[in-house]
């Protein structure tokens, strides 16, 4: 074998591969090397059973070649290459060869090269078949690079059977391309297919033209040797073929490798050779190959498949007791296979054995990802058996070892990303028992994973366990601790959590972190539990800020609890300090907002006098003091903007009122992101408040612009996109220009648009949602003006009519008397707003007709406080005594 060829390459006879290598990998010849119509190597297999087709008719007799029909055929030819017409091409080509001729060699190069870069299998067909005839006919016309550029394409296409074909084709018109040219490309095509017993013909047939021909360039170079021999070991399991592979390296004088010993390393170990294993790290170290990992993980690769595990863990200890580190570091697939076959076999105390005693052989300076016991608990998590890992590790425990820190890691990741919480945990606190300490980055994963998963006592644990190890940054875990517990609305858990970590000085902990916990409290109406927090956050000496007491305020007065809000007031007093101050209560508009509220609720119109006091102090001036025009129930729809523009605002967005009816009482609202004929982009949606007291009118057309196909408006059972003469309005809006911003062509099919039919209609609840609906777009139509059939001269925008209901025979007597109609900002009663600055509650007769005077907050919260007592004095009388 390789003995001699330590000494010398000697030439020698061609050695044929055995009979049974060839018996078992035989196939039925090719008929034909090539058909115009479907070359049998591409084809599928025909069922057998089938009824066997009619022949063809015959074909008519062939028109007499001429030198002008030829010189016809070829022009055609070329122009249809030159077109990229291939099938026009094609038939040209058949013309030709139905007369038995062909083109001539730049045109005949330029038709396989032209079949050859499409890749798909139709062309490579044809590319196949032409190139096969041009060698026939004349192996002269093909040059090397078309040939190699066609076995490229074969190799993308995985048609390994065609190129095999090909390559024979290429031997028997002796057609003879230098090895380096097409063998490393078959080889690729081998690997990647699977099919090595194909590949070993042609590696004898190169083998033996090489040597018969005495052509160097035709000899099979190391890639191929090894080709061929992981196909007789790793395929055939053959011990006769591969020495037969490995004495024809010997007389091509190729010089094996760390792979050409590893596959034979795998088929002995796979036989049960021994003394041939031996005989094989002898020979690596004449050919000076020291590394020995490929030979080892071969071998092992080897003893696992035939199931001798006493040698697969004798082998990767004398792995790292005779080698280097560096031939001690297997890859995955290594550890893969080992972990499969052990756990197939039911041994994780043999796997825990093994790492335990690689331990003791491994050097200290062995990174953790490079040792045994990370390969093989990396496996098991690879192969998603982490609870395989975990329980080697606690036999590992059982037997009186012990794993390092970085063994650990995969299992954790892993549990991260199983959401598997609690386990994690459990190993964090084996970790932490065992001596080990993780670091902040894998705390900070591991608590994440918790929250996300709503297991809040695995991240308190974990936290715990982060404190404990003296790590000393700590403020991410705590703020994705107290950001989950708020998402999930735990307010109790915050505050359990607060009252732990507030003394730990690592945690930055401010007036903020509190005022989260009451402002959740107070959100589930849980009082009692904020007003706990707030006397706990004041006894730690955090300085209750504006938010503190706003939350409390919405808390008492949602549950109708004025007198807490008295209380507030009265501490707030006690305490109080300007606003220029940073330490202290900010008084700002609105917390003078809130208690307002709240006192006029409440009744306490002495604190509402010390509030009003305060602000005019302090120069602030609150919207509840003043009055507002029209009916109350408008204002939470209609306001002016702070540039003076009317705006309609709604649950969706803030839109621009573009108009007023007053005889129909209709508005007209646009939407500045809606899309028009002019403008189209990305819109949001569009919904009004059932609450509201505007409908959307009838005569309005939504229209849902670049919907996908998936949406659910073109579900044919919901019938949602009106039909008929609405596709018109489509194809209008298509018709723009515009209809690029939303990323389509102009006059695109309308397939992607709808004439959206609510299903709930139109009315003062409506909802245009158009995520959920997965379109891109809306348009609103509320007219076509005078040209229906020009979309540039529709009217874009949203009609909405407002409730006549809330006209008040008040408000009619107030507007005769000359006056506005109005609302008091605090109780939202009616006002009768007069031209001279006085307010009434019914009308401005003898109250003067024009503007005069002018009236400050401090007059106009006076007229607001009396007739509030007022107001309050008289519902008292009303109500029974009790």
């Amino acid at each position: 074998m390789w003995k001699r060829a330590l000494n010398l390459y000697r030439p020698q006879r061609r050695l044929a591969f055995s009979s049974s290598s060839s018996s078992s990998s035989s196939e039925a010849e090719t008929p034909s090397l090539y058909s115009f119509l479907q070359p049998s190597l591409f084809s599928r297999r025909k069922d057998s059973l089938s009824p066997p087709s009619p022949p063809p008719p015959p074909p008519p007799p062939p028109q007499a070649l001429t030198q002008e029909l030829k010189t016809a055929l070829e022009s055609a030819l070329h122009r249809s290459i030159l077109a990229g017409s291939t099938d026009d091409a094609w038939k040209s080509f058949k013309a030709l060869t139905s007369h038995s001729s062909f083109p001539g060699k730049p045109l005949a190069n330029s038709l396989v090269a032209h079949l050859s870069s499409f890749g798909d299998t139709h062309n490579l067909k044809r590319a196949f078949a032409s190139a096969v005839y041009f060698i026939e006919k004349d192996p002269g016309l093909v040059e090397f690079g078309t040939v190699a550029a066609l076995l490229e394409s074969m190799r993308g296409a995985g048609a390994a059977a065609p190129a095999f074909a090909l390559v024979k084709s290429m031997f028997k018109n002796r057609y003879f391309m230098p090895f380096e040219l097409w063998g490393n490309l078959l080889v690729e095509i081998c690997r990647e297919n699977g099919q090595f017993v194909g590949f070993l013909r042609v590696f004898e047939e190169s083998y033996r033209v090489a040597l018969d021909e005495k052509l160097d360039f035709m000899r099979p170079n190391l890639a191929a040797c090894n080709a061929a021999l992981e196909g007789c070991c790793r395929h055939l399991e053959s011990v006769a073929d591969a020495e037969k592979v490995v004495e024809t390296m010997s007389v091509l004088g190729v010089r094996p490798d760390e792979s050409s010993f590893g596959f034979l390393a795998y088929l002995y170990a796979l036989r049960g050779l021994e003394g041939k294993i031996s005989e094989l790290e002898n020979l690596m170290g004449g050919f000076g190959l020291s590394n020995k990992r490929v030979f080892y993980s071969n071998l092992i690769s080897g003893y696992v498949k035939v199931g001798n595990f006493e040698s697969v863990v004798g082998t990767v200890l004398r792995s790292l007791g005779e080698s280097s580190a560096e031939d001690a570091k297997f890859g995955e697939e290594t550890f893969s296979e080992i972990v499969k076959g052990f756990l197939k076999n039911g041994s994780i105390k043999e796997l825990a054995r093994l790492i335990i005693e690689a331990q003791k052989l491994e050097v200290v300076e062995t990174e953790a990802d490079h040792s045994v016991g990370y390969g093989i608990v990396n496996a098991c998590v690879n192969l998603g058996l982490s609870d395989k890992a975990h329980s080697i590790l606690d036999e590992m425990n059982i037997q009186g070892g012990s794993a390092g820190l970085g063994v650990y890691v995969p299992i954790l990741k892993s549990y991260c990303k199983e959401h598997k919480t609690a386990e994690a945990t459990q190993l964090v606190t084996d970790i932490s028992s065992s001596g080990l300490q993780l670091d902040m980055e894998t705390y900070d994963a591991l608590i994440e994973a918790s929250m996300s998963s709503q297991d809040f006592q695995s991240a308190f644990s974990l936290f715990r366990d982060m404190r404990d190890a003296r790590i000393r940054e700590l403020k991410g875990s705590y703020l994705t601790i107290m950001t989950g517990l708020m998402e999930n609305h735990r307010p109790e858990l915050m505050a359990a959590f607060l009252d732990e970590v507030v003394e730990d000085p690592r945690i930055e902990m401010g007036t903020h972190d509190w005022n989260s916990i009451i402002h959740a409290f107070c959100k589930a109406g849980r009082l009692e539990d904020a007003r706990r927090t707030f006397r706990r956050m004041v006894f730690l000496q955090f300085e209750p800020n504006g938010q503190t007491y706003l939350s409390l305020i919405n808390g008492y007065v949602t549950a109708e609890k004025y007198f807490s809000v008295l209380l507030l007031w009265n501490e707030i007093k006690r305490k109080f300090v300007s606003a220029d101050i940073e330490k202290g209560i900010k008084f700002d508009h609105s917390l003078v907002d809130a208690f307002l509220y709240a006192l006029v609720k409440g009744g306490y119109f002495d604190a509402v006098m010390q509030v009003v006091e305060k602000s005019q102090e302090m120069k602030i001036f609150v919207d509840k003091w003043s009055y507002g025009c029209g009916h109350p129930a408008f204002a939470r729809n209609v306001r002016c903007s702070s540039t003076g523009k009317l705006e309609f605002t709604t649950g969706s967005g803030i839109y621009d009122v573009a108009s007023i009816d007053y005889s129909t009482g209709t508005m007209i609202i646009t939407d500045p992101l809606m899309s028009t004929c002019e403008s189209m982009q990305n819109s949001g949606s569009f919904s009004l408040d059932r609450a509201s007291p505007f409908s959307v009118m009838d005569d309005n057309i939504f229209v849902l612009l670049g919907c996908s196909t998936n949406s659910p408006v073109f579900d044919p059972y919901q019938e949602l996109c009106a039909t008929g003469s609405s596709s018109r309005v489509c194809r209008g809006l298509y018709s723009c220009k515009g209809v690029t911003g939303i990323g389509l062509q102009q006059n695109a099919p309308v397939s992607t648009c709808c004439v959206y039919q609510s299903p709930t209609g139109f009315g003062s609840s409506y909802a245009l949602d158009l995520p959920k609906l997965q379109c891109s777009s809306y348009s609103a139509i509320y007219g076509f003006g005078d040209d229906r059939g020009d979309p540039s001269k529709w009217r874009f925008g949203i009609s909405v009519q407002y409730n006549y209901s809330y006209s008040t025979a008040a408000c009619t007597d107030c507007e005769a008397s000359g006056g506005f109609c109005g609302f008091s900002g605090v109780g939202e009663s009616f006002a009768c707003l007069c031209h001279n600055g006085v307010n009434t509650t019914n009308n401005c007769y003898g109250r003067g007709s024009a503007w005069s005077g002018t009236w400050g907050p401090k007059s106009q919260a006076r007229i607001i406080i009396k007739g509030l007592m007022i107001w309050w004095i008289l519902l008292s009388i009303s109500l029974p005594l009790i």
